[in-house]
Protein backbone atom coordinates (compact mmCIF):
# COMPACT_ATOMS: atom_id res chain seq x y z
CA UNK A 1 0.00 0.00 0.00
CA UNK A 2 1.22 3.18 -0.64
CA UNK A 3 0.15 6.78 0.43
CA UNK A 4 -2.09 8.82 -1.69
CA UNK A 5 -0.23 12.28 -0.54
CA UNK A 6 2.17 13.43 2.77
CA UNK A 7 3.19 15.56 4.28
CA UNK A 8 6.35 13.64 5.30
CA UNK A 9 9.25 12.95 3.90
CA UNK A 10 9.13 9.28 5.59
CA UNK A 11 6.65 6.94 4.18
CA UNK A 12 5.92 3.33 5.08
CA UNK A 13 5.65 0.87 1.58
CA UNK A 14 3.87 -2.77 2.48
CA UNK A 15 1.98 -5.60 0.83
CA UNK A 16 1.77 -9.32 0.47
CA UNK A 17 2.89 -11.79 -2.32
CA UNK A 18 4.03 -15.20 -2.05
CA UNK A 19 6.58 -16.67 0.57
CA UNK A 20 10.08 -16.18 -0.07
CA UNK A 21 9.97 -13.76 -3.10
CA UNK A 22 12.62 -11.43 -3.86
CA UNK A 23 10.59 -7.61 -4.14
CA UNK A 24 12.31 -4.77 -5.75
CA UNK A 25 11.64 -1.04 -5.04
CA UNK A 26 12.11 1.92 -7.67
CA UNK A 27 11.50 5.32 -6.62
CA UNK A 28 11.88 7.32 -9.70
CA UNK A 29 13.28 5.10 -11.84
CA UNK A 30 16.05 4.19 -9.54
CA UNK A 31 16.44 0.88 -7.33
CA UNK A 32 16.61 2.18 -4.08
CA UNK A 33 16.02 -1.36 -1.75
CA UNK A 34 14.90 -4.64 -2.12
CA UNK A 35 13.72 -7.25 0.88
CA UNK A 36 13.04 -10.87 0.37
CA UNK A 37 8.91 -11.86 1.29
CA UNK A 38 8.65 -13.53 5.07
CA UNK A 39 6.77 -17.08 4.70
CA UNK A 40 3.34 -15.27 5.23
CA UNK A 41 4.18 -13.53 2.22
CA UNK A 42 4.33 -10.00 3.55
CA UNK A 43 6.98 -7.46 3.05
CA UNK A 44 7.76 -3.58 3.55
CA UNK A 45 9.74 -0.65 3.15
CA UNK A 46 10.54 2.36 5.36
CA UNK A 47 11.76 4.64 2.92
CA UNK A 48 12.47 8.66 3.11
CA UNK A 49 11.93 9.93 -0.45
CA UNK A 50 12.43 13.41 -2.29
CA UNK A 51 10.50 16.23 -2.02
CA UNK A 52 7.95 16.39 -5.18
CA UNK A 53 5.62 14.00 -7.21
CA UNK A 54 7.57 10.89 -6.94
CA UNK A 55 6.87 7.41 -8.83
CA UNK A 56 6.88 4.30 -7.56
CA UNK A 57 7.26 0.91 -8.51
CA UNK A 58 7.60 -2.74 -7.20
CA UNK A 59 8.85 -5.69 -9.26
CA UNK A 60 8.45 -9.31 -7.97
CA UNK A 61 11.31 -11.77 -8.98
CA UNK A 62 9.89 -15.77 -8.66
CA UNK A 63 12.65 -17.29 -6.28
CA UNK A 64 14.30 -20.37 -8.26
CA UNK A 65 15.23 -22.61 -5.36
Amino acid sequence: SFPQATSSADIVISGVSMKNQMINLYINGSLVNKTKTKDDGTFSFKETIPTGENVRLIRLYESVT
